[in-house]
């Protein structure tokens, strides 16, 4: 079971609403006792000036933010829960604050995965909530790749001028997913709540990727559209991520963005198939589209699909990590 964000106290992550939520530790047992397991979404941004909150206190405590060009402040983003700091992932203590921050959370919470959205990383401001210096030939180079139409180089992100620990933004903006990645990873390894052996491997689900990042991470592709053009366009993506090594890779199947129809989400669940990653998701406020949305046989012709692959690509998937090679695809 996938639980987006709105599982979280105002976007917040390592957080549940109290209202909504009210009973979500008991609701991941019952999941549990069916042998089925529960993901959550976390998002890299913090929410900024949330004193109390602990992810945001104890990185402040643990100086860990990503910080302005000048390195006289904290750099500030915006996602979902407002204005949001930037945990700086390749900081020595990157991992430990990770691991403090969520402990209270896994020890309630004792969910099977973790799935790290919005860590390209992705910014509702465009570098930070003051733009970017002036001048800077970080933030504006001599060229700038052509970036959906924009012409600046930090349009959506952080400002490539940014402090880490490791150096500029600039040199470690296509990093930032694979260290946040490798941290997660590690805190699922160590996790307080005692229900999961640590010699199992951890599932982490990310959107931004970098090579080496399939040691730690599967990756699905982001947000697609509901279109028999993404259909087609899935099969490219996945089979250029398995020649880059990222071999557990999949699409939102049935589309992310607009409504599916009933002859679309049959047709690529029975693609999905044979992917090496499947899952089924979609945007907020759209139409349900699991099989139970839809006719009796749009129920039945996919599963029929999906259980005669399944157990194959599970030892595929187990043994891909292991050994050169990637999944078969036909």
């Amino acid at each position: 079971m996938w639980s987006d964000a709105d599982y979280m106290d105002g976007f917040k992550d390592w957080t549940v609403g109290a209202e909504k939520y009210s009973g979500f530790d008991t609701f991941i047992k019952q999941i549990h006792n069916q042998h089925r397991s529960v993901v959550v979404i976390v998002d890299p941004g913090i929410k900024n000036n949330s004193t109390g909150y602990l992810a945001y206190d104890l990185g402040l405590k643990m100086d860990i933010w990503m910080r302005t060009a000048d390195n006289k402040s904290y750099i500030v983003g915006a996602v979902w829960p407002g204005d949001v700091l930037w945990p700086d992932f390749t900081h020595p203590n990157a991992t430990l604050y990770w691991q403090r921050s969520s402990n209270e959370f896994l020890f309630k919470y004792p969910v099977d995965g973790l799935w790290i959205d919005m860590n390209e990383p992705s910014s509702f401001y465009q570098g930070s909530d003051t733009g970017c210096p002036k001048g800077n030939p970080l933030d504006f180079p001599p060229y700038v790749p052509h970036i959906i139409g924009y012409n600046i180089l930090y349009q959506g992100t952080v400002c490539p001028s940014a402090r880490q620990y490791l150096g500029s933004h600039y040199d470690l903006h296509n990093l930032y997913s694979y260290f946040e990645a490798k941290a997660t990873w590690q805190v699922l390894r160590t996790r307080p709540d005692g229900q999961k052996d640590n010699r199992q491997r951890q599932f982490v689900l990310s959107r931004s990727t970098f090579p080496g990042i399939q040691r730690f991470a599967f990756h699905w592709t982001g947000d697609n559209n509901a279109d028999w053009y993404n259909l087609r366009y899935s099969l490219s993506t996945i089979l250029s991520f398995n020649l880059y090594g990222i071999v557990n890779t999949g699409t939102d199947v049935c589309g992310f963005n607009s409504a599916t129809t009933e002859e679309l989400c049959i047709r690529w669940t029975q693609l999905g198939a044979f992917y090496p990653f499947m899952r089924n998701h979609n945007s907020l406020g759209l139409p349900d589209q699991d099989p139970a949305a839809f006719s009796p046989i749009a129920q039945q012709i996919p599963a029929l699909h999906v259980h005669r692959v399944l157990p194959r690509h599970s030892q595929w998937q187990h043994s891909c990590p292991l050994a050169d090679g990637g999944i078969p695809q036909r």
